[in-house]
């Protein structure tokens, strides 16, 4: 255990790249998500990032619903490995994912269970385009704070989604 968080010893895989999610370890599939974006964090040469992220993990494994704590966990993995990650040039760019039918899109309906899958669309879809704002901004902007509304954006959409309260993301420093 590091930080307070379990890891786990499997090498994550890439969301989106044809691979899915490892089978649920003994903690159930929660515990492997965070232990995949736990490993993901540490080949983030950001300074402190690691540290941030899990002091907040009490906050990220007690969200409820616990739908909405597994569709973070993935969220926070797909931050980890495609955004805050060096591009690789085999791969489309992260703002690809977030398309209808791209990768992480089609990763978070996959979590969800046929009969919830009205209840959680739109939740998914304020995720989504609060992402795809975020990743707009000009790479000069891109400093601690944008990085930390990264994974804040699927904590402040509560709940299920159909009255999600939307927060702003923080002003980039000027």
């Amino acid at each position: 255990m590091r930080h307070g968080v379990r890891l786990v010893e499997q090498e994550p895989t890439m969301v989106g790249e044809g691979t899915s999610a490892p089978g649920p370890g003994p903690n159930g599939p929660q515990a492997d998500l965070e232990g995949r974006v736990m490993a993901a964090l540490h080949r983030i040469p950001r300074a402190g990032l690691v540290e941030w992220y899990a002091s907040l993990a009490p906050s990220w494994l007690e969200a409820e619903p616990a739908m909405r704590r597994l569709l973070m966990r993935r969220i926070h993995l797909w931050i980890a490995e495609r955004v805050l990650t060096p591009a690789r040039q085999d791969m489309p760019p992260a703002s690809a994912d977030l398309k209808p039918g791209g990768a992480l899109v089609r990763s978070l309906f996959d979590l969800v269970p046929p009969g919830q899958l009205a209840e959680w669309r739109g939740w998914v879809r304020l995720v989504v385009v609060d992402l795809k704002r975020t990743l707009q901004w000009p790479a000069v902007k891109r400093n601690d704070a944008w990085v930390h509304w990264l994974f804040l954006i699927p904590y402040a959409e509560q709940g299920s989604p159909v009255a999600a309260t939307r927060a702003e993301p923080p002003a980039p420093d000027e």
